[in-house]
């Protein structure tokens, strides 16, 4: 799925499908960080993880 993404869990579940259907492993995780999110309260970074199993 190409294109542009508007949430990090979108990003990071998009990754992870892809590891998954591609090496099928046991389990994936994948972290997404993105600094200096554009959000309303002072943030360094915003980060999301996300793991797919079977």
């Amino acid at each position: 799925e190409e294109g542009t993404y508007n949430l990090l869990e979108r990003v990071a579940t998009v990754i992870a499908e892809r590891l998954f259907a591609e090496y099928r492993p046991r389990e994936v995780a994948v972290t997404v960080r993105k600094p200096a999110p554009p959000v309303t309260v002072p943030a360094e970074e915003a980060w999301v993880e996300v793991v797919v199993r079977p």
